[in-house]
């Protein structure tokens, strides 16, 4: 059985550029190898990488990747048995439909497989598409070792959805990978490196700002998360439980990259790098101990009451180039109660001066916007993202965004609060700072897009005030110099959209 895993083309709306970019693809990656392992022949195909240079417009959104023409000339070269098709976004939901479809055109006897987490969250919306024969729900690895060899009976693998005589079932819950240290490493092998690391050098990396060297990789250290905020869509697909890679897998893998691959820049892209402080602690001291000479980011995002001054001083001396930290809320009632999340923001508030006293930038999360906000509890939220900006802290504001298969998304589906009811991949994209897909009765999607415009400003000027350096990140350096004409669309959209509203 001859296995071919596809990441569909790009599709982009023309006043996103900046979400052109490529994207690491771990997951593929990771599935093929344990196919490998389990002696399926598997190759990868990536229709953004591989067709890079193809670009056109289709009703107003650009697709950049293969062509359907080559797509299809390249299944039928690899006659494949079954194609994966991977969909890790809601706003890349339209283009894997379009490529079941290319796959079904070469042949109706291929079997076509959905993955990742927007079909994990949505998937009896996605097998609506007769095209599209099984979707995944979870984690891939195991689970996909497991249909191929019960193709005919897919009830018998949990968490499989499949169609049976035009009736969508679902095989039960998914099961998640105990021992993740019995994983393979992603089968880098099977991907073109040099064209990720080329492309990504020439400021289309989805770190591109932020990444220190030209050649990057992200790695997941561990998966799931033990907490519940109400907007997060991660526990589809990794679950509740946190589940960690030992330090020295983690570290193996690492060293991996950095001999074979030159890697120098990595992104560890848990949910929560430090969860277990005493793990982190080890691999940070095994990445010195090893005398790899890196620089790291943990761009998901991290717990401020989860770091310590020891682990912190460990950030600093392993060449740590900025903390993110996942705060979401400026007010203390409505984090623990509406959003679910258990913070305290004074703790958060001292953690970022001990962050900034080691010379690290400091990014923070705030989502604006989940259902029970009022102006109240956003002008709280605002005020907290204006103090933490006055000691250092840089906030990444955005728009709530009702992604499927989360409790905001079941909120605002029986509330009726969703501004319509079949989103786009284009609605996706635009939903965090430009047309906010919520509308409740104590916030307007209007009123929530002039808060969002409001905080921005507000935030912005207090940054600038006591670090005029903050415009090098708007006028996008490293966009100016390998694409100045989109850097200078990009920072004028930028400006106009944020600082003139």
């Amino acid at each position: 059985m001859k296995v071919l895993l596809i990441l569909p083309p790009l599709e982009v709306a023309k006043e996103m550029e900046e979400l052109i970019r490529v994207l690491s693809p771990l997951g593929v990656a990771y599935i093929a190898a344990n196919l490998e392992k389990n002696n399926f022949e598997v190759s990868i195909l990536d229709c953004l990488v591989e067709g890079w240079e193809t670009r056109k417009i289709e009703k107003g959104n650009m697709i950049i990747g293969l062509s359907e023409e080559e797509i299809k000339k390249r299944i039928i070269n690899e006659k494949p048995d079954i194609c994966g098709v991977s969909v890790p976004f809601s706003s890349q939901k339209d283009q894997p439909h379009k490529l079941a479809r290319i796959i079904k055109q070469v042949s109706p006897k291929i079997k076509v497989i959905f993955g990742g987490p927007h079909p994990s969250g949505n998937s009896e919306e996605v097998m609506k598409d007769k095209n599209v024969d099984f979707v995944i729900k979870g984690e891939g690895e195991v689970a996909m070792v497991k249909l191929l060899n019960n193709l005919k009976t897919p009830k018998k693998v949990p968490g499989i959805v499949y169609r049976k005589n035009n009736q969508i079932l679902f095989s039960g819950p998914p099961q998640f990978i105990e021992n993740l240290d019995e994983l393979p490493f992603p089968a880098y092998h099977l991907l073109n490196m040099d064209k990720y690391f080329e492309y990504s050098s020439d400021g289309y990396s989805v770190r591109r700002h932020v990444a220190k060297s030209k050649r990057w990789a992200s790695i997941f250290t561990s998966r799931g998360c033990p907490f519940n905020c109400v907007f997060c869509s991660i526990h589809n697909t990794m679950g509740y439980k946190f589940r960690p890679r030992s330090p020295k897998n983690v570290l193996d893998e690492i060293e991996l990259l950095y001999d074979k691959y030159g890697v120098r820049t990595f992104f560890f892209e848990d949910d929560n790098f430090s969860m277990d402080k005493d793990r982190a602690k080890e691999i940070l001291r095994g990445i010195l101990t090893r005398k790899l000479e890196i620089n790291w980011q943990a761009p998901n995002g991290l717990r401020a009451d989860l770091l310590d001054d020891e682990l912190i001083s460990l950030m600093k001396d392993t060449n740590c180039t900025r903390v993110r930290i996942a705060i979401e809320h400026g007010d203390q009632k409505f984090l623990e109660e509406v959003i679910g999340k258990r913070l305290n923001l004074k703790v958060l508030k001292e953690a970022v001066k001990k962050i900034r006293k080691k010379g690290l930038d400091v990014d923070g999360f705030f989502v604006l916007g989940i259902p029970g906000e009022t102006k109240e509890t956003m002008r709280k939220s605002v005020n907290f993202a204006k103090e933490l900006s006055a000691i250092g802290l840089n906030p990444l504001l955005a728009m709530a965004i009702p992604l499927p298969g989360t409790r905001m998304y079941k909120i605002c589906e029986e509330n009726n609060f969703l501004v319509k009811k079949n989103f786009t991949s284009k609605d996706y994209q635009l939903a965090s700072s430009k047309e906010p897909l919520i509308s409740t009765p104590t916030m307007s999607a209007s009123e929530l897009k002039k808060w969002y415009f409001k905080a921005f400003r507000e935030t912005f000027m207090i940054r600038f005030m006591n670090d005029p350096k903050v415009l090098l990140n708007i006028n996008l350096v490293q966009d100016f110099k390998n694409r100045p004409f989109q850097a200078l669309k990009i920072t004028y959209s930028y400006i106009k959209s944020a600082l003139l509203k």
